[in-house]
């Protein structure tokens, strides 16, 4: 009997010291885990607060740029409105300029000698008519010419020669009316011509019978005198 007794406190000694054991080994577990939990979240704070210094530090940096764009935006914009004050200033006085100009320009024309404009004119007109093209060649501005397909005097021998049988002037007188801006300030005479075709053929200058022109004057700097810069009708 005593020594079922034994067994049984024996056992029961046993059985506490392996459970107070398990107690203890589950205990450091979980002391262990929590620690691995503790130093994964510390971590992650010390990860989390690295980025966001990184983010504040960038916003801090894009605010400053903002802020040097907008300071030269301001100046940017005070130099256009400076810029577009003066430009309108100088566009304002040359129109003024301009304006005073023509009409000195306008007064002047209608003191002019026409004799020396119609001069040019008639000439210019004798020497189609009678078949002298190299003289009307050379009457002419040779720029405006080019521009119209005339790029020499054989080309401009064919225009005439071919089409044209009798070119007269009926009458010259200068011109007062308004005209285009861009012909503001030209010397510019209102002539009317007669025209008589070969056969009726095409020449893309003129008409039969009466044509009424514009012939544009211009000054010769090189010979000190006068050139046909341009034969127009203004449709």
């Amino acid at each position: 009997m005593k020594k079922f007794v034994l067994v049984i406190t024996c056992i029961l000694i046993l059985t506490i010291f392996v459970a107070f054991n398990y107690l203890l080994w589950d205990r450091e577990n979980k002391i262990e885990s929590f620690q691995n939990l503790t130093n994964s979240k510390n971590l992650n704070i010390d990860t989390l607060s690295e980025k966001l210094k990184n983010l504040e530090d960038a916003n801090n940096q894009l605010s400053k740029r903002i802020s040097e764009l907008e300071e030269a935006n301001k100046s940017l914009s005070k130099d256009l409105s400076e810029k577009t004050a003066q430009l309108q200033e100088v566009r304002s006085k040359a129109e003024n300029d301009i304006a005073y100009k023509n009409d000195i320009l306008y007064k002047l024309k209608q003191q002019a000698d026409m004799r020396v404009f119609e001069a040019l004119v008639k000439k210019w007109a004798d020497s189609i008519d009678k078949g002298q093209y190299e003289d009307a060649y050379n009457m002419q501005a040779k720029d405006n010419l080019g521009k119209i397909g005339i790029a020499n005097l054989t080309d401009f021998v064919n225009s005439y020669k071919n089409s044209v049988k009798s070119l007269k002037i009926k009458s010259v007188k200068m011109n007062t009316d308004s005209f285009p801006y861009e012909r503001m300030g030209e010397v510019i005479l209102n002539v009317t011509l007669e025209i008589k075709k070969v056969d009726y053929t095409t020449n893309r200058y003129f008409d039969e019978g009466l044509n009424e022109r514009f012939f544009i004057l211009t000054l010769n700097d090189k010979k000190d005198d006068w050139l046909i810069q341009d034969i127009a009708t203004f449709k």
